[in-house]
């Protein structure tokens, strides 16, 4: 397990080095690979020029974001299937071994049980192009109201029904993306975490809500930086996935509104304070090992 820095989810924006400088002054072992950008400048560059950076600086990368449209039509979906194959070899060569996607939570086109059997077998599909590469397919779903509203047709917005789906996928490598605040937005409950192998887990994505679970009229600009208001237990949802063993990447996430005035270093010097702080609690050192014997990350 290790921390991980997303700048869009905190709002931090900057180039190549600068981002990879607040990484390293900030803890973070690892950030989120744009594969499309890097595609581009190994076409350009080459690959040792265009991973030099990355490289030095030793980190890893956490995930990059499924460059498929698996809501297209057969044929814009075929093509971009069959590139899926040459981004995933070269994610796989820079060690990024995990790739997250994000089902709608409506639509306009088709009802949900035609929409449920599209990307189940789409996924299906897209896990085997990532399979030959070790490349793990996370998915997550969207829970807020507002997202559903004057569509014709609702589909996926509870950790249940994305259970179902992921589980409904015919490939040892889908698992969960798990943001804990759209799991709280969509009513979730402690015996879900308790119930996931923690394996099972691509990567997390910890936060912290002005709202009670379950008030799916929350918007984004209520979601605050893990351990601010307690609404969500980000320490003891790390704790329970630990002891099942997750070991991917964590990062903190809060609406970019958290953080108005702040300078990007500000911003991750914040954000990191807060994981560290979630770790602590969670029994868990800076680099997410148990601090001792006993501790509530280890066995209890």
């Amino acid at each position: 397990m290790f921390k991980h820095l997303c700048p869009a989810s905190l709002g931090i924006r900057g180039r190549e080095g600068e981002l990879i400088e607040l990484s390293l002054s900030h803890g973070f072992k690892g950030f989120d690979l744009d594969i499309e950008q890097f595609h581009r400048q190994v076409e350009r560059n080459g690959l040792a020029r265009a991973r030099r950076l990355f490289d030095s600086a030793r980190l890893k990368f956490g995930w990059f974001r499924l460059p498929v449209d698996f809501d297209g039509d057969d044929p814009a979906y075929g093509r971009e299937l069959e590139r899926l194959g040459v981004l995933a070899e070269l994610a796989a060569q820079v060690g990024c071994q995990r790739c997250r996607a994000t089902v709608p939570p409506a639509g306009d086109v088709r009802p949900y049980h035609e929409s449920f059997e599209l990307y189940r077998r789409r996924f299906g599909e897209i896990a085997a192009v990532l399979a030959p590469h070790d490349i793990r397919l996370g998915i997550d779903f969207v829970a807020p109201a507002s997202r559903r509203r004057d569509r014709a047709f609702q589909f996926i917005h509870t950790f249940d029904e994305l259970l179902h789906l992921v589980h409904g996928v015919d490939a040892e490598n889908v698992g969960l993306a798990l943001d804990v605040w759209h799991w709280h937005v969509s009513g979730g409950r402690m015996e879900q975490i308790e119930a996931l192998d923690g394996s099972a887990i691509v990567a997390l994505d910890l936060a912290d809500a002005t709202t009670t679970a379950g008030d799916d009229n929350a918007e984004e600009d209520a979601r605050e930086l893990p351990g601010t208001s307690g609404e969500i237990d980000a320490a003891a949802i790390l704790a329970v996935l630990v002891d099942r063993g997750f070991d991917g990447p964590v990062s903190p996430v809060a609406h970019r509104s958290r953080f108005q005035a702040m300078k990007d270093d500000q911003i991750a010097a914040t954000a990191t304070a807060a994981l560290d702080e979630v770790f602590a609690a969670a029994g868990l050192s800076k680099s997410g090992k148990p601090l001792r014997t006993g501790s509530r990350a280890g066995g209890r």
